[in-house]
């Protein structure tokens, strides 16, 4: 992460420092550079790493705060997980009618953490340690890396109610959702859990109604969100109004 800085200096400073004003910016040289996610070359100066000419954030939705979707929706709301709504979701027997069967399959269970998340990434091409950016159906680039399965101390949060063994159609989930929506949530600030922040995320929607399994996945704050697979209930029926509820705010992409 960035720590730069910027301090001014007065005249006064200038004088104590011997010069008379800014130091002359010295001769840009550059060379080339091949991203290893997306094979691009480009001309970077020397000394800089690759992503340093981007602003963070710049592309997300290409500067799309709260506020934009905010005024899109006519103002705030508050209407379960959703702080704005700008589009209604079709029925969900409609969804459920033309859902497409995941091809994918459900791994075994008690694997090691780092065979659940390799099958996620492999059909990224990515692995653990080698990340890489990836461009959705909707045409956002996605960072895909073993970092989406890490707490913040770096271990692994895989095998949280045994859904590690669905790391593969989370995987699909992404790479052929069934529905992709861009809304606002309202989180609990992480310094003042009394108060809440606005954060725009994006959740990828697919249902498998033969496995009975739903998938959302969330990309927000941190990259990444929380990943949430509704598994079926003893009687092998999907919980369709758990994933429904994640169903809102503005749809940017619908399989035709």
């Amino acid at each position: 992460m960035c720590s730069c800085g910027v301090h001014s200096l007065s005249r006064g400073d200038l004088r104590r420092m011997g010069k008379t004003g800014p130091d002359p910016a010295p001769a840009i040289v550059r060379k080339p550079h091949t991203h290893e996610a997306t094979g691009v070359t480009v001309q970077l100066p020397e000394g800089t790493g690759y992503g340093w000419d981007h602003m963070p954030g710049d592309l997300w939705e290409r500067g799309l705060v709260p506020s934009a979707l905010i005024e899109e929706g006519g103002g705030l709301i508050q209407e379960g997980r959703h702080a704005v709504v700008i589009d209604q979701p079709s029925p969900l027997a409609d969804l459920v009618a033309s859902a497409r069967l995941f091809t994918a399959q459900p791994l075994a269970e008690d694997l090691a953490p780092e065979d659940y998340v390799r099958a996620f990434l492999e059909p990224f091409g990515a692995d653990i340690g080698r990340a890489v950016l990836w461009e959705d159906p909707a045409g956002m680039r996605v960072p895909i890396s073993d970092q989406f399965f890490r707490d913040r101390l770096g271990t692994w949060k895989i095998g949280k109610r045994g859904r590690g063994r669905f790391t593969p159609l989370m995987a699909e989930t992404l790479m052929d959702p069934d529905e992709i929506w861009l809304g606002v949530a309202a989180k609990p600030d992480p310094v003042r859990p009394d108060m809440q922040e606005l954060l725009v995320d994006r959740r990828y929607v697919r249902v498998d109604p033969a496995l009975g399994i739903l998938s959302v996945m969330e990309i927000g704050r941190k990259w990444w969100e929380p990943v949430t697979m509704f598994v079926p209930d003893r009687e092998g029926r999907p919980n369709l109004s758990a994933l429904n509820a994640r169903r809102g705010g503005k749809l940017i992409w619908k399989r035709k």
